[in-house]
C-alpha cells in the first residue's frame, strides 16, 4: 500500500496556474505509483467566481475551503480560506505526509503548525514565492518577520 498524501494549495483545482500545473502533475504521478491522494485547495476560482462543489476529480479527492475575500485573493494573494485547521484536524490519521505548496498564506501556516503538533511530516515546495522581488515586498517582509 501506498501513502496517503496530502497536497496543500491555495489556488483553486483546475484553475490554469503554475502552481496548480506542477500540481496537477504531481497529484497524477503519485496515483500512478499507487499512492492516495487528497487536494485541500481554496475555493478562488477567478477574480470573481468561486469553485462550488467538493469531491473527486480524476481519482483525486479534492476539497474547496471558502476564502474569506477572492478580491484580497487575487490583488495581494491573500488568500483567507476558513476551515484549514478543522478539516486537517478531523483527517489529521488520514495522511502519512502534507505537501504544502506557495509561501506566505494562511492556509500553509496552519498546515505546517499541525504537521508539527501531530507529528505528520511535511514537505515545502516554494515554487518561487521565497524572494521578495514581486508585488507588495513590503507585506511580504512584514509576513516574513512575523512568522
Amino acid at each position: 500500500m501506498g501513502l496517503r498524501v496530502a497536497l496543500v494549495t491555495p489556488f483553486a483545482w483546475s484553475r490554469p496556474h503554475d502552481v496548480n500545473e506542477h500540481v496537477a502533475g504531481l497529484a497524477t504521478e503519485l496515483r500512478k505509483l499507487g499512492h492516495e491522494v487528497t487536494v485541500l485547495a481554496t475555493d478562488a476560482f477567478s477574480k470573481n467566481g468561486r469553485m462550488k462543489a467538493n469531491g473527486g476529480f480524476d481519482g483525486l479527492d479534492v476539497h474547496y475551503l471558502p476564502n474569506v475575500s477572492n478580491r484580497l485573493a487575487w490583488r495581494h494573494q491573500l488568500f483567507l480560506p476558513l476551515g484549514t485547521w478543522s478539516f486537517l484536524e478531523s483527517h489529521r490519521s488520514d495522511f502519512d505526509i502534507i505537501h504544502i505548496h506557495m509561501y506566505r498564506t494562511f492556509q500553509n501556516i496552519v498546515a505546517g503548525q499541525h504537521s508539527a503538533k501531530y507529528g505528520i511530516p511535511y514537505v515545502f515546495s516554494a515554487h518561487g514565492s521565497v524572494p521578495r522581488i514581486v508585488r507588495v515586498k513590503h507585506a511580504k517582509a512584514l509576513f516574513d518577520g512575523f512568522y
